[in-house]
């Protein structure tokens, strides 16, 4: 409804009490007669800054970050060894970690 309003936002000054009605009808929520002036004029000053929004030329470089900063990774290297693993464990008992028990019967 709002690409539709957007499109129509040229040639149009203000919005319809139907088009606000069913605005407001598609986002759930109740607008009282009183409200539909105040929110006709709320969705132009959306509508109009959104068509700004479109008129940017968007077809050139995008932008990703403002900083030419490169991410720089480190190579991931595994370890296999248990012993390593369990070395930094609290509780160990064989090749197994103990924890507290968490689960109730």
């Amino acid at each position: 409804m709002l690409y539709y309003l957007l499109e129509k936002s040229d040639f149009m000054d203000e919005l319809t009490k139907e088009e606000v009605l069913h605005v407001a009808h598609l986002a759930r929520i109740n607008v009282s007669d009183e409200d539909v002036e105040k929110y006709k004029v709320q969705l132009k000053q959306i509508l109009n800054e959104m068509e700004k929004i479109n008129e940017v030329d968007a077809d050139g470089d995008i932008l990703v970050s403002p900083s030419d900063n490169k991410n720089e990774y480190r190579e991931d290297i595994g370890i296999n060894s248990d012993e390593d693993i369990l070395s930094n464990a609290p509780k160990k008992n064989g090749n197994y970690i103990e924890i507290k028990r968490f689960v109730n019967d």
